[in-house]
């Protein structure tokens, strides 16, 4: 069933920097953040760049120790909560291992 989420979320109020896959950052405000995904909230014209499905990246700022966190997934949403990123929703190609 759609709509249940599985693991816990975590708000917050960070800055953070949504990378779209042209590779334009746009600054955004993390609302909240799960091991499977992410709510960004963003200015409404930036989400007009960005289109679900594509890929992007995430960085998150810790301003205790000026660290980044750099995370990428797939735009699964886009709406007027914001910009909905999952992190478990990614293509990736996996190489076999040569015996």
């Amino acid at each position: 069933m759609e709509g249940i989420r599985h693991e816990i979320r975590t708000k917050s109020d960070l800055i953070c920097l949504l990378i779209g896959i042209d590779g334009v950052s746009h600054q955004a405000l993390l609302g909240n953040i799960s091991l499977g995904g992410v709510l960004v909230r963003i200015d409404n014209k930036d989400s007009k760049e960005l289109h679900v499905g594509e890929m992007c990246g995430l960085m998150l700022h810790d301003s205790h120790n000026m660290n980044l966190d750099r995370h990428t997934g797939k735009i699964v949403r886009i709406d007027s909560d914001g910009v909905g990123v999952s992190f478990q929703n990614q293509e990736f190609r996996h190489l076999k291992k040569k015996k």
